[in-house]
Order: C-alpha cells, then structure tokens, then sequence
C-alpha cells in the first residue's frame, strides 16, 4: 500500500467514525470516561427495574405483572439532578396513568376505544392535577399497563407493583 492510499484509507475511517460517533474521542484513553455517563445510567436503570420486579415477586402471591418494573423505569426516567418537586410530579403522572389503565382494563379490557379512553382520561387527570411538563407521562403509563395486564392479576396485585416499582424508582434516583 502506497503512502497516498494509506492516507486516502485513513481519511475514509475517519469520516465513517465521524458518522458513527460525531464528536468522537481523538484518543482510546478517552473512550471510557466518554462512554461512563451512558453506562452508569444503563446500569442504573436495569438495577432499578430487576429490583422492583424481585421485590414484587417476595411481596405479592400469584400471578405476577410488570407494572413495577415499567413503573420504576418511567419515574427514573427523571435524572439524579431533576428537583425534588419534579420526581414527586412524575410520581403522580405515572401513579395517574396507571391507576386509569387499571380501571379500564378490570371493567373493559383492551379494545381501540378503551385505549382512546386510557389517553383522554390519563391528559384529564393531569390537567386536574397540574402536572405541567409531565402530563404525557400518565397516557404513556397508562397505555404500557393497558398493553402488559394480565387478567389474571388482581388489581390490588397491579396497585401494589406499582407503588413498589415507584418506591425503587425514587429510591434508586435518590442514590
């Protein structure tokens, strides 16, 4: 290979990693102190949701749901820098949704107009609880319970999943 293909070669790698990766590291000693934010959140989050779920398989008796899981992931969603008030916020926003998906889907179950129901009274509890910003985290939460309900899982069972999964939640965000 010729100095000029080399460099022709080289010139080509890098626009491809400037693709890939724009603002890339110059240098590998970099990469892991760019990559350690993503990772620890990653990791965070994961731990988070497989603790709820263990915690509401010591805890409940029967069938078991994801509502804890899904619950403690929606209120990590908040970072460790978001303010007090804001995670308490989006705690109600997902306690909001999911109690609408409840309801729904012990009397109705899962059809196109329950779903459209779920969204419309998920935004109305969050006007009436003035969640601001967070108000689109109760029709998310209330159609991730509408999709992932079991029925054979009591509804105290789902209540209590979440109010687990919440608790993770804001514990985790507060480690």
């Amino acid at each position: 290979m010729t100095k000029i293909e080399w460099v022709a070669s080289y010139l080509r790698l890098r626009r491809l990693a400037n693709l890939a990766w724009p603002g890339h590291p110059t240098h590998w000693r970099d990469v892991p102190r760019r990559l350690r934010p993503s990772a620890v959140n990653i990791l965070r989050l994961t731990a988070a949701a497989v603790v709820s779920y263990l915690l509401s398989l010591a805890i409940t008796k029967g069938a078991i749901d994801l509502t804890g899981p899904l619950t403690a992931l929606l209120v990590m969603q908040a970072s460790a820098y978001s303010t007090l008030k804001t995670g308490a916020v989006r705690v109600g926003a997902v306690l909001a949704g999911v109690l609408v998906a409840i309801l729904l889907s012990l009397w109705i179950g899962l059809t196109w107009w329950s779903l459209g129901a779920a969204i419309a009274a998920s935004l109305v509890l969050a006007k009436i609880f003035r969640l601001g910003e967070q108000a689109i985290e109760a029709p998310i939460s209330a159609m991730l319970i509408l999709g992932v309900t079991s029925p054979d899982v009591a509804a105290e069972t789902r209540v209590l999943n979440t109010l687990i999964g919440a608790g993770v939640g804001i514990a985790f965000n507060l480690i």
